[in-house]
């Protein structure tokens, strides 16, 4: 049976809202005088105007003694919204600004109270595209991204996060995949990618680490290679145990191993090349096949494609040609220009010192075909010796230096252009030998269109020496000479005063036994 209810005249004055109220179906609250629905003890409808809960500042509702379970308020003050009393604590209901984190982000947060994520030991787990992510599976991997470690149901304790990481995985275990399509095709172990299709394709035994876009993106087969950096080692398809840090650093190498490079395209076109070192900026950067070389500097060894055993310390230290071997050149801005060479330093260093002589092996358990037959005074004598000034801006362009650099340096150069050497010219010098017959090792000829004359004054020490000795020999021979001169003068003079004396006696003798004259006729 329904009958209308009137409201308390103040209520209805501020609602202007009819009442219906019916015992079977509850409270009806509307200006329709509509029943309230079946299901519901208070039915409050309008299409104008809304209802408001009680409204108080934080300290009023947590004043409020004993509140019912399901109490409901809003709050006008700090982390203001709705809230209802839970039983034991008034918890804020969706909407307000602590209630979950927000589209638009969060405030007044507690890290101990607000944090995505779950409590009670189940996994937190979302769907992308209507499939699991970030699910932790009973081998102990993880994995976060569409069809990230999509396969991986033999493998174990791997880690992928990123769209199709670790996607076709299936035994290999110990894998940590981070970046799109990052160990995509792993088969391998031990692996660590990190970065936009580093290692996509990798298949080999494992333990290769790549850090970068692209990083170790070919490699298949190749094992225990490390590549950071922007492209790094991107090429490499089966090389093994090669570093590269820096971007493009080792960029091309596709099967050459043990090789490192750090610093930007540091040994970046190397392809077969093995065993190469490269520290610096663009260091032996266009080196394709050369093995064992070594660059320390910005720059060094730039020049170098097919050399070997080739070694460069210092700034935009270089050889002149791409395929010298066993040349050493240190210094800043120095150029080797012929294999077997060691240069140091450029033509404007002035001085070259060290505390103790240069020295070399000398043992005669080495040495073989021993002979004397060094010449001495023979070409010695035939030696020019002059005075001069080097142009070393001259010689720099030569051997291939940049005119950049050479104006860069201009003072040094000036400067060592000023000093007045004293020395040989290499051509008189190998004059001089051919006219001797002497093979000598002290002059440097020229081994292409690139190299130079050089002398090696320590070894005009030896014959020398071997003037020297003929000088001496020669001395001892007239000293003897002399000697014997003398000795025979002196025993000519005593020979001579003997008979000096005899003549003086028999003189003598003569006077003595003339008669004297008597007078007698």
């Amino acid at each position: 049976m329904k009958k209308n209810v009137l409201l308390p005249i103040a209520t209805a004055t501020l609602l202007s809202f009819s009442t219906n109220y019916s015992t079977a179906q509850g409270l009806a609250v509307n200006t329709s005088g509509a029943a309230p629905v079946a299901s519901a003890m208070l039915d409050v409808s309008a299409t104008d105007k809304g209802m408001l809960t009680p409204r108080m500042t934080n300290a009023q509702r947590n004043a409020i003694a004993s509140p019912a379970t399901g109490l409901l308020i809003f709050q006008t003050d700090g982390t203001s919204g709705f809230y209802y009393y839970s039983g034991s604590a008034w918890t804020a209901v969706a909407g307000a600004t602590s209630a979950g984190w927000g589209l638009s982000g969060n405030s007044g947060t507690s890290a101990s109270s607000n944090f995505v994520g779950t409590t009670d030991g189940v996994p937190l787990r979302f769907r992308v595209n209507n499939e699991w992510v970030g699910e932790v599976t009973a081998s102990a991997s993880v994995s976060l991204g569409q069809n990230a470690g999509k396969n991986q149901s033999a493998s174990v304790k791997n880690t992928a996060v990123g769209t199709q990481s670790l996607a076709t995985n299936v035994n290999g275990d110990y894998n940590v995949a981070i970046g799109y399509q990052s160990l995509n095709l792993n088969t391998g172990y031990a692996n660590t990618a990190i970065g936009y299709q580093s290692l996509a394709v990798n298949r080999g035994f494992g333990g290769n680490t790549g850090v970068g876009y692209q990083s170790l993106a070919s490699n298949t087969d190749g094992n225990g290679n490390t590549a950071t950096g922007y492209q790094s080692l991107t090429a490499n398809t089966t090389g093994t145990g090669n570093t590269g840090s820096g971007n493009y650093s080792v960029y091309a190498n596709t099967t050459g191993s043990s090789n490192s490079g750090f610093g930007g395209s540091a040994i970046q076109n190397n392809t077969t090349g093995n065993s190469n070192s490269a520290c610096g900026y663009v260091a032996m950067m266009q080196n394709t096949t050369g093995n064992s070389n070594s660059a320390f500097g910005a720059q060094s060894l730039f020049s170098n494609v097919t050399g070997s055993n080739n070694t460069a310390v210092g700034y935009n230290a270089d050889v002149s040609t791409s395929n010298l071997s066993n040349a050493t050149v240190i210094g800043a801005n120095a150029i080797c220009n012929a294999s077997n060479k060691v240069r140091i330093g450029n033509s404007s260093v002035s001085v070259i010192e060290g505390q103790v002589a240069f020295t070399s092996v000398s043992d005669a358990r080495f040495k073989t075909q021993i002979q004397e037959n060094v010449p001495g005074l023979s070409f010695i004598m035939k030696l020019k010796p002059v005075t001069y000034h080097f142009d070393t801006r001259k010689y720099e362009r030569f051997v291939g230096q940049a005119d950049s650099n050479i104006q860069k340096h201009a003072a040094d150069f000036a400067a060592a252009e000023q000093i007045l050497h004293t020395g040989f010219l290499a051509q008189d010098v190998e004059k001089a030998a051919q006219e001797a017959g002497f093979d000598f090792s002290g002059i440097h000829k020229p081994q292409s269109e690139k190299d130079n004359y050089s002398l090696a004054y320590a070894e005009f020490t030896v014959p020398l020496v071997k003037a020297v000795q003929e000088q001496q020999q020669t001395i001892a021979a007239l000293l003897q000479a002399k000697a014997t001169l003398e000795k025979s003068n002196t025993e000519m003079r005593t020979q001579l005063t003997e008979l000096v004396a005899r003549m003086q006696a028999l003189e003598n003798a003569k006077s003595a036994t003339t008669l004297p004259d008597s007078g007698n006729k």
